[in-house]
C-alpha cells in the first residue's frame, strides 16, 4: 500500500487528492500525511503546469 501513498503526475490531480483521502480513510495514512501529501501533490501540479506554459 506505501506504493500507492506516491504521487502520480501522470494522473489527475484532483484523482490523487482523492486517493489520498481514501487512503486516509483506510487508515493506511494519518490526517497529517494526508494533508502533507495534496500539497506535495498540489505543488507538483502546479510546478509541472509552469513548465508546460513555458514551453
Amino acid at each position: 500500500m506505501q506504493w500507492y501513498a506516491e504521487v502520480n503526475t501522470d494522473n489527475e490531480l484532483e484523482k490523487e487528492i482523492e486517493k489520498f483521502k481514501w487512503l486516509g480513510e483506510q487508515e493506511v495514512l494519518s490526517e497529517a500525511e494526508v494533508m502533507q501529501k495534496i500539497s506535495e501533490a498540489e505543488y507538483l501540479f502546479s510546478k509541472e503546469n509552469a513548465a508546460l506554459t513555458l514551453q
